[in-house]
């Protein structure tokens, strides 16, 4: 009797082991991932954005569960060529948006990226200024693949 119940035992954590080996995460693409343009071909605010985003395994409240984005830059108007603000990381919210942080020195910038059901990227940015006299503002911008 203690014999089988140990070889039992034994088959059972043979079985799980073997089940787990074959398991594998799979690895898909962030709707957010890519080379982006302003929808609005006369901006004044965003221009472009490039968008990285690491491995999505996961699915957290029915939007992708991804791993660090491995980069996000962005490229305001600005005349004769745009500017670049920066290569930045962010952090996925629970809401399945990514938000990041550009530090201008003259202003703080915080950045919210969420993918559009039709495909394209909504960009919202709050500009805090360091100067107290200069207004804070909202810009939201709208992207689509280029």
């Amino acid at each position: 009797m203690r014999v089988s119940y140990f070889l039992l035992e034994a088959a059972a954590f043979a079985c799980l082991c073997l089940a787990g080996s074959n398991a594998l995460a799979l690895c898909t693409n962030s709707p957010m991932s890519g080379d982006w343009v302003s929808a609005n071909g006369a901006t004044r605010g965003l221009t472009r954005a490039e968008v990285e985003v690491g491995c999505c395994d996961q699915v957290l409240n029915g939007q992708p569960a991804c791993s660090p984005p491995d980069s996000v830059r962005l490229f305001g108007k600005c005349h004769p060529t745009d500017c670049d603000w920066g290569v930045r990381t962010g952090a996925f919210q629970t809401s399945g948006g990514l938000r990041l942080t550009y530090d201008q020195g003259f202003a703080r910038r915080t950045v919210r990226i969420n993918s559009l059901s039709n495909g394209n990227l909504r960009v919202r940015v709050f500009t805090d200024f360091s100067d107290p006299r200069r207004v804070d503002y909202n810009m939201t911008e709208i992207m689509r693949p280029e």
